[in-house]
């Protein structure tokens, strides 16, 4: 809201995941017959993406904002897993998906601003047909996409101590994200001399969920320095595991109607970050250097005394560094401010060798940790 430039920012980020499996070993296996996952944690892919945001001022007290990000080489990914593996609950490559987050801001008396926004996500629903005999095989599938708003909100307060320092804090909300993608499931078997085996059951999931998030943060900023800090307060109690749910009457006949899963819960975390930055600490190209650096703590999401090991977490430390080039302008060429900016991100997954329970006996083993590295780099104009 206090923006008095017109902002565009286009970035790249490239990020390399090296954790270790969790070769996770299970007391009681599958009976389903179901093939086993041939994924493997410390074999994950690369991931990259483009990103961008848009700042626009409407009047001294109102402004609109739009930032976001895509996926690179696919538009995005989905992974429903059986709960019979492990998956890491951060630093995921097998779930990507397109964000763009949107809000409008106003100033308001007292050096307080607030603003209000949506996060905009998707969810998928299809209905699948299979049919099956011992002379023809005959499918078909219907699968939408639909969208998903995530409502947040801000509240924040500036106070210009002098021309030259300025103190600034606020504070943040967002809802969690936790609507159900449904797949219709619907096939039939004839085979000669034996009869027909129809099956049609219906499947649930949430594919992306985002805890809802609580966030105090605050800044000191002078001429030559900044220190930021802030706490968050994310909610994974409330956590919805992407594991397929099937239900029918038919599927509750075939088996009998027990279709036991277990359990799948996570604690509410925090994590805190500090971070600096100096400002013009030496020139280069005709412009101006800045630097930051910043560290992160994050709690494990993941129990004590698990019930189940198919979703995983240990405690991160994270550091970054970054610096931005900044040209008051570009000569004739581009008459504005210019700033490229560079930043680089280690994240290390502490290692831990994990235990689950039920009933008071242990049933699961594995063993996590590992570490992220992450690089982007991007430009930011002003108008």
């Amino acid at each position: 809201a206090r923006d008095k430039k017109l902002e565009v920012s286009l970035g790249l980020s490239y990020a390399r995941p090296n954790l270790h499996n969790a070769d996770r070993t299970n007391v009681a296996q599958t009976t389903s017959g179901i093939k086993s996952d041939p994924y493997q944690a410390d074999k994950a892919a690369d991931l990259k993406w483009t990103s961008f945001s848009l700042v626009i001022p409407l009047s001294s007290w109102l402004g609109i904002g739009v930032s976001g990000s895509l996926p690179i080489g696919h538009l995005a990914r989905m992974h429903a897993f059986t709960g019979h593996e492990s998956t890491y609950l951060h630093y995921n490559e097998r779930q990507s998906r397109p964000e763009v987050f949107t809000a409008i801001s106003s100033n308001l008396p007292w050096g307080f601003s607030m603003g209000a926004g949506i996060f905009h996500s998707f969810l998928a629903e299809g209905q699948m047909q299979l049919a099956a005999s011992d002379t023809d095989a005959d499918a078909r599938m219907l699968m939408e996409l639909k969208p998903s708003y995530i409502p947040y909100a801000g509240l924040g307060y500036t106070k210009e101590i002098d021309q030259q320092k300025l103190f600034k804090m606020g504070a943040f909300y967002r809802a969690a994200s936790k609507e159900k993608s449904e797949i219709v499931i619907d096939t039939s078997f004839n085979i000669a001399g034996v009869g027909t085996f129809p099956l049609s059951a219906g499947s649930e999931m949430i594919a992306y969920y985002d805890p809802e998030t609580f966030a105090f943060g605050a800044s000191y900023k002078s001429s030559t320095f900044a220190i930021h800090n802030s706490v968050i307060r994310s909610m994974w109690s409330h956590y919805k595991a992407p594991v397929i749910g099937l239900l029918g009457k038919d599927l509750s006949d075939l088996t009998g109607g027990k279709i036991v899963q277990d359990s799948i819960t996570l604690d509410d975390t925090w994590s805190f970050q500090l971070g600096g930055e100096f400002f013009n600490v030496f020139n280069l190209f005709g412009g101006s250097v800045h630097m930051a650096s910043g560290l992160e703590f994050h709690e494990s999401a993941l129990p004590d005394k698990p019930t189940s090991l198919a979703v995983v977490d240990s405690e991160r430390y994270v550091v970054n560094l970054g610096s931005t080039l900044r040209f008051e302008s570009l000569g004739s060429a581009i008459e504005h401010p210019v700033d490229f900016i560079f930043g680089f991100k280690y994240s290390q997954y502490k290692k831990e060798n994990l235990k689950a329970y039920n009933s008071g006996a242990q049933t699961q083993s594995g063993k996590i940790g590992g570490h992220y590295f992450a690089a982007l780099m991007g430009v930011k104009l002003e108008l």
